[in-house]
């Protein structure tokens, strides 16, 4: 498993980040412990369209659609859960697919209305600043 595994620290900037994500089979957030509140982090990976491996935390259930859930958040749990995936995008390359599930994020990610999002959270700015919050 070693040798699957890249660990890098360094600062990126988001076209970076994108274009190593991309080459990647997977990523994975083997948290046990989060105190953000939300996955902003998945959502950046998300456009990758590569699998996302996340720990069952409630801080990912606003991607629940988009993620694939490991067992549990020990040691062995994330181990199991990379060699399952591993053994899928195996059988799908074998297959001549392309990696596990990069359509089913394709259209999910589709089907969310960006534009009134963002219409949304300008509106929100908008306020606080007329508001002087």
């Amino acid at each position: 498993m070693q040798n699957r595994i890249i660990i890098y620290s360094n600062y990126l900037s988001d076209e970076e980040v994108l274009n190593w994500l991309s080459e990647y089979d997977l990523s994975i957030f083997p948290f046990q412990k989060f105190n953000e509140s939300s996955s902003a982090e998945v959502w950046h990976c998300l456009a990758s369209l590569r699998p996302i491996l996340v720990t069952p935390l409630p801080v990912f259930d606003d991607v629940l659609d988009f993620v694939h859930y490991l067992q549990g958040i020990t040691s062995c749990d994330i181990v199991v859960g990379i060699q399952s995936c591993y053994a899928k995008i195996e059988i799908n390359s074998k297959n001549n697919q392309t990696n596990i599930n990069s359509h089913k994020y394709y259209y999910k990610l589709r089907k969310i209305r960006f534009s009134k999002l963002s219409y949304r959270l300008s509106s929100i700015i908008r306020s606080f600043e007329v508001n002087s919050i």
